[in-house]
């Protein structure tokens, strides 16, 4: 289960960092508000993304973050990370960087 966490992790990463239905929710949202993806919470999502989340029951949290990640060197003002984690396994995450103007 881990292994198929990691693996699809950064196709939900894409998914999400481009659907305007998640970039108003976490915009929106308070830093580290935490919202689930899973089967049970699909919006906005490609085809491709539901059928393997529902296949393989995955489970993600994402959350905007404040400020900038000592692992990544790109930020700059009007920006905002997303972080993804697996639930089960919170040492599998990713970020994105997102432009606020772009909603």
């Amino acid at each position: 289960m881990k292994k198929l966490h990691k693996k699809y992790l950064i196709d939900v990463v894409y998914d999400v960092s481009l659907s305007s239905i998640w970039r108003i929710r976490l915009f929106d949202s308070e830093y580290y508000e935490k919202f689930i993806i899973s089967s049970e919470n699909l919006d906005g999502l490609s085809e491709f993304n539901t059928k393997v989340i529902k296949k393989y029951r995955l489970r993600y949290y994402v959350y905007k973050i404040e400020g900038d990640i000592p692992e990544k060197d790109f930020y700059y003002d009007g920006g905002v990370y997303f972080r993804f984690e697996a639930i089960k396994f919170h040492e599998i995450y990713d970020y994105s960087f997102n432009n606020t103007k772009v909603r």
